[in-house]
This record gives C-alpha cells, sequence and structure tokens, in this order.
C-alpha cells in the first residue's frame, strides 16, 4: 500500500470531471424499465447466440400477468445481474481505464481504490451472466445449480470487501 494517498477531494474532483467528461446521468440505471433493459438484453443475445429467441420468450412470459412468482423472480434475477455487469462496465470504463491512461494515480493507488473490480467484472460477465442467462431459458433448469457451481468465484469479493477501508 502506498503511505501518500490522494485526498478525498482530489479523488472527488477526478471523478467529477469524469463524469461531466462523459455526461453520465446517476439517475440512468434507476429510471430504466425492466421491460426495457429486457429487450436490451434479448438485442445482446440476439447478437451472441441462436437460442435467444427462446431465452427472450421465457422472459417476455415472465412479465405478463398471471404468470408464476417463479418466472417473475428469475427474470428480476436476470435484470439485476444484467444492471450489476453494466454498472460494473461502467465504473471501470468511466473510471478507472481513463485515470489509468491518463495516469492520474499510480496503480497502486488504483488498486487501492478499485481493489479487484476488473477481475469481477470478467467473472460476471464472462461466467456467472451466460450462465444465469442459460438456465433461466431452460425452465427444467435449476437456477441454483448455477449459483453452487460458481460458489468459490464469489471468494472474489472478499479481496474487495478487504480493501474497503483502504479504499
Amino acid at each position: 500500500m502506498s503511505d501518500i494517498l490522494p485526498d478525498s477531494a482530489t479523488v472527488s474532483r477526478v471523478l467529477w470531471q469524469l463524469r461531466d467528461e462523459w455526461d453520465l446521468n446517476p439517475l440512468y440505471s434507476q429510471t430504466d424499465t425492466v421491460d426495457c433493459m429486457l429487450a436490451q438484453h434479448c438485442n445482446t443475445l440476439a447478437l451472441i447466440d441462436d437460442t435467444s429467441e427462446v431465452s427472450c420468450a421465457y422472459y417476455e412470459k415472465a412479465s405478463t400477468a398471471g404468470n408464476s412468482q417463479r418466472m417473475k423472480i428469475l427474470s428480476e434475477l436476470l435484470v439485476t445481474e444484467v444492471t450489476y455487469v453494466d454498472t460494473l462496465k461502467n465504473v471501470v470504463g468511466v473510471y478507472l481505464n481513463p485515470m489509468r491512461e491518463a495516469k492520474v494515480l499510480s496503480e497502486t493507488e488504483l488498486r487501492e481504490i478499485f481493489s479487484n473490480i476488473e477481475v469481477i467484472l470478467a467473472f460476471h460477465n464472462d461466467h456467472f451472466l451466460p450462465a444465469v442467462t442459460y438456465a433461466i431459458s431452460r425452465p427444467e433448469m435449476a437456477v441454483g445449480s448455477v449459483f453452487l457451481h460458481h460458489s468459490a468465484h464469489f471468494r472474489l469479493y472478499s479481496t474487495y470487501t478487504n480493501n474497503h477501508e483502504v479504499s
């Protein structure tokens, strides 16, 4: 760890500058509707694989009245995970990478502030979200098995949370 950390005013100023530069609206993720997010995710899936029609049809069923509580919960799980991955991408793309490229802070200081967020993003984006999406699109699959299968990877958060006070 570095003995000299930037003061909070400096970090705050840099973050606000990046926010203004990238024209970020802090209410964006709060105002998206579930349907809009599902549609965006389904459009992304359509570019990735041919099973997206099945997956998206399943999600759309969950939003109609009279469907099972399980389908609604699974849809909420998907929306939450997609939102989380998008938020991590924004933090890395809008804050971490520009600060790294501009050499505003040293690598040590960036690690102290952002910890292992890039590893967490890679896990969720490349492994966990696709596995959840696949499991949800197949009603016969137990979604809980996805959590069990990936449970060891959730230890990534111990590094992140243990570094919280330092950051």
